[in-house]
């Protein structure tokens, strides 16, 4: 399992399929209300312009965008303000190929995986063979009936393709990429030094140095960081304390709360340029 599906487990993702676009006209305009966590946007066949604020987004064909809900968002073909799309679901010639939906992230993702109000598929504009792949099934379930699982789990593989590309930026390192991978899905009882030497083969200190440079953080500090997350997110989510010390292999309630005020989240540059291709 690699870090970001870790990070994902422990603060939590849940994805939901919208609807796709429907429209008897070529030219449409839709506004969606604020809402809590982000909406995904991606386009099989049709460039459409998203405004999550004055600037548009452009989501061209075979491409996805991740956007966040907290202010009204407009989706629309041209930058010109048309009519709602008017399409029947059950008219072939009335699909748009554009589908959207939800993405809800748990409340500890913002220190987990500092993400941006806007991310999308990369290279910029490239089509994305796993979002096109995505869509084309989503399309044969649409009027599907009892398949809303299966549109789900399309779904949340889009919304999972914007984040392999814009990964959280202490994520971004390839140098070190398979070390912080092995380390965060290592066992309690490896090793830092374990990590090292089966991934990267150089010295313990060559590896701190790199992981300071790419983190802020040695590789122990990190993964202390890393477990205090599971430790938070079950208080969160209602855990017993007493409970969470003792599957943590605390002594107690007062020692996880000692390791908690310690642990300190990675700090990096902020690798999500938006010039960057």
């Amino acid at each position: 399992m690699d870090a970001l599906a870790c990070l994902l487990d422990t603060v939590g993702l849940d994805v939901r399929d919208g609807r796709e676009i429907v429209s008897a006209t070529p030219d449409w305009t839709l506004d969606l209300g604020p809402s809590d966590g982000y909406v995904w946007v991606a386009s099989r066949e049709t460039t459409v312009w998203v405004w999550p604020g004055r600037d548009p987004e452009g989501v061209r064909a075979g491409s996805a965008l991740l956007v966040r809900a907290a202010a009204p968002i407009r989706i629309g073909t041209s930058p010109d303000r048309h009519e709602p799309p008017d399409g029947s679901p059950s008219d072939p010639f009335d699909a748009t190929g554009v589908h959207l939906g939800t993405a809800r992230f748990g409340p500890l993702a913002a220190e987990a995986l500092h993400l941006p109000d806007i991310l999308r598929t990369r290279p910029r504009d490239a089509l994305s063979d796993d979002v096109l792949r995505s869509l084309g099934h989503l399309d044969s379930l649409t009027v599907a009936r009892r398949a809303s699982a299966h549109r789900d789990a399309l779904a949340r593989t889009i919304v999972l393709t914007v984040l392999r590309d814009e990964q959280p930026p202490f994520l971004a390192d390839g140098s070190i990429a398979r070390c912080i991978d092995a380390l965060f899905a290592a066992e309690p009882s490896r090793t830092t030094g374990d990590v090292v030497s089966a991934t990267k083969r150089c010295s313990r200190r060559t590896a701190e140095r790199r992981f300071r440079e790419s983190t802020g953080r040695t590789p122990d500090e990190l993964r202390r960081w890393y477990r205090s997350l599971q430790a938070r997110q079950a208080i969160v989510d209602g855990a017993d304390e007493h409970e969470v010390a003792r599957r943590s292999a605390f002594a107690g309630v007062g020692s996880l709360r000692r390791a908690l005020a310690r642990a300190r989240p990675p700090i990096t540059a902020d690798a999500h340029d938006p010039l960057a291709s």
